[in-house]
């Protein structure tokens, strides 16, 4: 099963590549929470997975609203997201959890930004590359854990 949804992907994803570029982009996102920041996972290769296994799944939309900006390697997209939050308390003697404010209630969280999209590296021929970066806002129902728990770290 796992094979034949592998080939689904890289076979929507090969054929949208063919093709005309698409006006949106839809994506379907999983993570799970860490304790690590993103300078930590690239430059000291740490990775501290949450301790209490929170993770989450969301949807994400984008609309073109430029493309090779002002003549430059630039996408600007407009970007809104979904997304539900899973939190468990696992181990609530955990040295950085503190049980009367973690909780188990899932949550969602809504997004929305702006995100630009750099798209020339030498090796694009051979493989698509792009470096994003979005700036926007998000709400969420409920503090997550894993806030919760970085704050008290």
């Amino acid at each position: 099963m796992r094979n034949i949804l592998v080939f689904l992907i890289f076979a929507v994803n090969f054929s949208l590549l063919a093709a005309q570029e698409p006006e949106y982009i839809f994506r379907i996102i999983h993570g799970e929470a860490t304790y690590s920041d993103l300078s930590q996972i690239i430059l000291n290769n740490t990775y501290e997975k949450d301790r209490q296994d929170g993770s989450f799944d969301g949807i994400q939309l984008e609309k073109y609203i430029a493309r090779d900006y002002k003549g430059k390697p630039i996408d600007i997209t407009l970007m809104g997201g979904f997304f539900w939050h899973y939190q468990d308390i696992k181990d609530p003697d955990d040295e950085y959890a503190i049980p009367t404010k973690l909780t188990e209630e899932d949550t969602y969280q809504l997004n929305a930004g702006l995100k630009l999209y750099w798209k020339k590296f030498p090796w694009n021929r051979f493989v698509r590359t792009r470096l994003a970066i979005l700036e926007g806002v998000s709400y969420t129902e409920h503090i997550i854990n894993i806030e919760r728990q970085n704050k008290n770290r």
